[in-house]
């Protein structure tokens, strides 16, 4: 059997409180259609999530989506760096778990090739649409009023600007904003719908946390 090695190149160990990038490396062989690894190092085991089921089950619907994202054969070194962001987010961000949903879903939708177009009205072109709307079939900004009123989920001027901020902000700061009770509420069901529209699946894991969220709530 011939072995062809691969070094994984990742990058150094983060800043005290910055969130890791990865594993500290590993060696992976080739064999026919698949690689197989037969060294790594954990850089991370997000052992911390185990001990909240909420926040463990936001991480499970985090892997599940970015493992629907992906194609087998293609490179996906970024969505595979925005999942572990996102579950050392989980873990140690004390950020509310649907601020971290929608920030998640928006960005590896993004990443995926399905960005949603928020600069402005689709139709009249306005920077900052009257009752802005996020259509869910072309994924485009919206006034209420304009357009042919196709289904759409309503945003507010401070969803509308977070939203921005995660598909056009720093990728380091990701997750460094917040909202209020009602624009958070209207950003989280947005990208959860416009996830599942664009997809068009639904997804167990988001599920079950909506149903724990339920149980809190």
């Amino acid at each position: 059997m011939v072995r062809s090695h691969v070094r994984i190149p990742l990058p150094p160990l983060p800043r005290r409180g910055a969130p890791p990038d990865g594993y500290q490396g590993g060696r992976l062989y080739h064999r026919g259609d698949w690689y197989y690894a037969n060294e790594a190092e954990t850089r991370e085991l997000f052992s911390g999530l185990g001990k909240d089921f909420l926040r463990l089950s936001l991480g499970c619907y985090f892997a599940e989506l970015t493992e629907a994202l992906t194609t087998e054969g293609e490179e996906s070194g970024e969505l595979l760096r925005h999942l572990l962001n996102g579950l050392y987010a989980i873990e140690n961000f004390r950020r509310p778990p649907e601020l971290l949903r929608a920030a998640f879903e928006l960005r590896a939708m993004s990443l995926a090739g399905y960005e949603p177009l928020l600069e402005g009205c689709a139709f009249c072109g306005k920077a900052e649409p009257e009752e802005p709307v996020l259509d869910l079939g072309s994924g485009g900004l919206r006034c209420r009023r304009c357009g042919s009123g196709g289904a759409g989920m309503p945003l507010d001027a401070d969803a509308l600007a977070a939203a921005r901020h995660v598909l056009y902000g720093d990728p380091k700061r990701l997750y460094g904003f917040t909202l209020g009770e009602e624009s958070l509420r209207r950003l989280s069901a947005a990208a959860e719908a416009f996830t599942l529209a664009q997809l068009e699946r639904g997804f167990r894991t988001l599920d079950y946390y909506k149903s724990l969220r339920g149980m809190e709530g």
